[in-house]
Formats: C-alpha cells, sequence, structure tokens
C-alpha cells in the first residue's frame, strides 16, 4: 500500500471516530490502529559495528488490532509492516585488496628492476523496486495525560520483517602498476542481478529482519473512541527522528 492510498484510510478511519457514540469509554475495549512513517532513515549507529558504506532510506506503514485499549490510558496490539526501501538507496565496500611484487637482480643479488601489481575490488548494491513486510507486537504507554486531550508516552515494539526484490551487485576492479616509479591503472567493471535478501544478509548479517521499537509520543484524544498520535525515534534497524526529516504519525480507534 502506498503512502498516497495511507491516506485514504487515515481519512476513512477519521470519519468513524467523529462518527462514533460521544459517551464516556472508562473500560478497555478493543480498537484498531493505523501509521505512516513518511521518512526512516539507517541507524547510523550500526556503521560502529558493520563495515561498509551505505545510504538506506524509506518509508512504511502499519495497519493493526488493539485487544485491549483505553481512550484515557494506553493500548498493546499486533501490527502488519508493510515498508518500502528507495531505490537510490546503496550500499557500498571494499571486498578485496592484494599486492603483490616481481623483482629480478643480478647474480649477487643487488635489484635491478621491481613491478609491483596492486588490485582493489569495490562492491556497491544499487536497489530498486524493494518491499518489506512484516509483524509486530506493541505496547503504548501514556505517562502524563493533560485536561484529558493530550498525552505524552512511549511507543515499545518488537517483530520481525521479510524483505522482496532484488538488487544490482557492481563489483569494481582496479588494477594499479608501479613498474619501477611508472604509475599505470586500468579499471574492470562486472554487473549481476541478486537477491535482497543476499543483500540484506550482507548489510545486517540475517536474512530475517528483526525489529524493535522505542519512541517518544504526543497523543490527542479527539474523540471518546479516536485518538491521533505523532512520534519519532529508533526503530531498529531504521531510526525516524526530527532532527532528519522524520516522524510518525498514528491513528487508534476504540470501539
Amino acid at each position: 500500500m502506498s503512502i498516497r492510498k495511507s491516506s485514504f484510510v487515515f481519512a476513512f478511519v477519521a470519519v468513524l471516530a467523529f462518527a462514533g457514540s460521544a459517551s464516556a469509554q472508562d473500560k478497555s475495549s478493543w480498537g484498531v490502529s493505523f501509521d505512516a512513517t513518511p521518512h526512516w532513515e539507517y541507524m547510523s549507529i550500526m556503521d560502529k559495528f558493520i563495515d561498509g558504506g551505505r545510504r538506506l532510506e524509506g518509508r512504511e506503514i502499519r495497519v493493526g488490532i488493539i485487544p485491549r485499549g483505553r481512550i484515557q490510558g494506553g493500548d498493546w496490539g499486533v501490527s502488519v509492516i508493510r515498508g518500502e526501501v528507495n531505490s537510490s538507496s546503496f550500499r557500498k565496500e571494499r571486498t578485496g585488496e592484494s599486492r603483490g611484487c616481481q623483482t629480478s637482480s643480478t647474480g649477487s643479488g643487488v635489484i635491478t628492476s621491481q613491478i609491483c601489481n596492486t588490485v582493489v575490488r569495490d562492491t556497491e548494491h544499487y536497489l530498486s523496486d524493494i518491499s518489506l513486510l512484516g509483524v509486530e507486537i506493541h505496547k503504548y504507554v501514556p505517562f502524563v495525560t493533560i485536561a484529558k486531550r493530550v498525552q505524552i508516552g512511549m511507543n515499545f515494539g518488537g517483530g520481525a520483517m521479510w524483505a522482496r526484490g532484488t538488487a544490482e551487485k557492481h563489483v569494481v576492479t582496479t588494477q594499479t602498476t608501479d613498474d619501477n616509479g611508472k604509475i599505470s591503472v586500468s579499471q574492470s567493471k562486472t554487473v549481476e542481478t541478486v537477491s535482497f535478501k543476499e543483500v540484506s544478509k550482507r548489510i545486517l548479517g540475517f536474512s530475517t529482519i528483526p525489529t524493535g521499537r522505542i519512541e517518544a509520543v504526543v497523543g490527542v484524544i479527539a474523540t471518546d473512541h479516536f485518538k491521533v498520535k505523532v512520534s519519532g525515534g529508533l526503530n531498529f534497524p531504521t531510526q525516524h527522528l526530527p532532527t532528519q526529516r522524520g516522524f510518525a504519525i498514528g491513528t487508534a480507534y476504540l470501539f
């Protein structure tokens, strides 16, 4: 589901909310949730543990069921995650480097010439049409409610996602020859199509992607059944922070 289509879902849920009964809701009830993250980025902290440069960005939506929730309190539920990775994303790494020298010498062991070859292989993965599908259990915990309308709290969650799609693998081989001080450089390039599952395993170390959420949340209670939440924080292996144009907007409708 694209972000454009998700806006219609958001509007539909809003109509349901304002059409609902205005009676007070003090006891727990079940409901539905919808969340959209227009922009996320790969967690920069992961660079300390995984070699290679990367620029991974994308967006995602979540549609879920809330078995238990209170309009003036918190809730927990299970969501289906649908994510997309931007086609501009790529991963670059140095996958090989070798050096060897050949020398010529006189019978007395004096070196008369030396030729050294250095070979470096750089690998880049260019992504397009990559989608992520997963499931997650989440819990919203409000810490304070102001005037029975504004809540401040945290989102916690965990689950798993699976990737679908392919990537172009570009391997650039650069050979530098030092022939007695005379430097020459030659370069070749190969391109092949690989599954994103393989790329994910190289980037993260595993093909099934675990997820985990820790987000700060500001919620607005619009009616006795409908709540809107804006959040930002860490959503392993990504992050959506206001300082990086990232945030998530969510809704909860309790019946």
